[in-house]
């Protein structure tokens, strides 16, 4: 059996080998048989440098520059938008502090954040203000997630990199994490369309923008679980805004999947961390029996 982890955002700066080495100790202290993972065969398939530098309008292997090349046009802009909106009403923000923010900051409108935006800054900040996770982690994967959905150049870069690791004549268990959610959702449907399903026994998503509207429609119809994917478990953490905190189901997505909607995450990067999800000992017996 095999074991396909597939990590999230803003992993440009680490080294395939210590993001599996981390994310198998996670797992590991929390199975019941850590021996299970000894077993298993595990790929970890590394995107994080290649989204970095393709979103940024450089090659696969260019080095990476913080700060450079980061321009944005009326289509992302619309997707971000949009997606923000949904996260701050979810967030509970209102349409008055929204506008006083706005209007208490407009002299450093552009100046924090990446937008051209004031509305779209006004929010981040909010955000931020109110819980610090939510600003760290939604603009960035909202952004990753467009330049992957919809710049054809990102997505075949990435694909090449997450796809080669789905043989569908291998049974494999697939862990998939923030952005990684997305990226194995749209390959595990495109190669059940093409004929080919990858034969998973149990696909886990944590994190999951999944139900964010500018995510799905992005993604585009059919909503479906991906046809060779006999258990879909997703699990959120309630206050992990990346998931607005509600469930994958009929209402968001598409139905027939498990929801864990308790984790608790008490990392110190915040409730949309792996670490906390990973280290959830019901997720964690679920993928030992899986790979069994």
């Amino acid at each position: 059996m095999k074991l396909l982890l597939v990590h999230g955002i803003n992993q440009q700066e680490r080294e395939a080998a210590d993001l599996q080495s981390s994310w198998l100790g996670w797992l590991g202290d929390a199975m019941p048989e850590r021996g299970v993972l000894d077993r298993a065969e595990v790929q970890t398939p590394f995107y994080g440098k290649t989204l970095y530098n393709l979103m940024r309008g450089r090659g696969v292997n260019a080095v990476i520059e913080q700060g450079t090349g980061d321009s944005i046009d009326a289509e992302e802009l619309a997707f971000i938008s949009g997606a923000m909106e949904e996260v701050g009403q979810t967030a509970g923000l209102t349409a008055k502090e929204v506008a006083m923010e706005q209007r208490a900051d407009e002299a450093s409108a552009v100046e924090q954040g990446l937008l051209m935006n004031r509305r779209v800054n006004a929010i981040g900040r909010l955000l931020e203000k109110y819980s610090p996770a939510h600003g760290r982690f939604v603009l960035p994967l909202v952004r990753q997630a467009y330049a992957y959905l919809r710049k054809p150049g990102v997505a075949a870069g990435v694909d090449a990199i997450v796809g080669g690791n789905l043989d569908p004549a291998v049974r494999t268990v697939v862990v998939a994490h923030s952005l990684g959610t997305v990226v194995t959702f749209k390959l595990m449907r495109a190669l059940a369309q093409a004929g080919r399903p990858v034969s998973c026994p149990l696909y886990v998503t944590l994190g999951s923008p999944l139900g964010l509207r500018a995510v799905s429609a992005a993604l585009g119809v059919p909503f479906e679980i991906p046809p060779g994917v006999e258990r879909w478990v997703n699990a959120v953490e309630p206050r992990d805004a990346v998931t607005l905190g509600k469930p994958l189901d009929a209402d968001t997505f598409v139905d027939g999947i498990e929801n864990i909607l308790d984790i608790s995450n008490t990392q110190s990067d915040g409730p949309h961390d792996v670490q906390g999800y990973l280290s959830d000992r019901r997720i964690a017996t679920k993928i030992e029996m899986a790979l069994r």
